[in-house]
């Protein structure tokens, strides 16, 4: 357990959602917002049956890309494994853009930025998710940690 963790997550946190609350206040959409562009999703074709729990793990089932999900769809229509694999997707494609790791991250490093996305999303669900999870992902200086 991390003791000097708690301070940072209070000062980080508030700073990603005052963020995400004044991008839903914007009216015009910009082409510059950074969109994931690495994919745990593995495409698997449909006559091979699945025995490797690994792709199973990361096997996306939500087919709106993240940047047309608001985050009400996040906290309220995805299932927990959407959830789950899409704070994956979100966070490699997050440290491959900033040159950080091509590697899939911990799990408990997906746990925790998918509680911080659950958060931000709990702020504003209209947001949508890519800009929420570019937010936690730029708030939160352990998701960028080597690792």
């Amino acid at each position: 357990m991390r003791m000097n963790s708690m301070p940072k997550k209070l000062l980080t946190v508030p700073i990603a959602l005052g963020a995400l609350l004044l991008a839903g206040c914007s009216s015009s959409e910009s082409a510059s917002d950074p969109a994931p562009s690495a994919s745990v999703v593995q495409d698997v074709p449909s006559d091979q049956p699945v025995t490797d729990p690994e792709v199973d793990k990361y096997e996306q089932t939500w087919t709106t890309p993240y940047d047309q999900t608001p985050c009400g769809d996040y906290t309220l229509g995805m299932t927990e494994k959407e959830r789950w694999v899409a704070a994956a997707d979100m966070l490699l494609a997050s440290r491959s853009d900033a040159g950080i790791s091509d590697e899939l991250p911990p799990d408990a490093m997906v746990d925790e930025f998918k509680a911080s996305l659950a958060l931000a999303c709990s702020a504003n669900e209209d947001v949508e998710l890519a800009v929420a999870g570019a937010a936690v992902f730029s708030g939160e200086p352990e998701f960028s940690a080597a690792g």
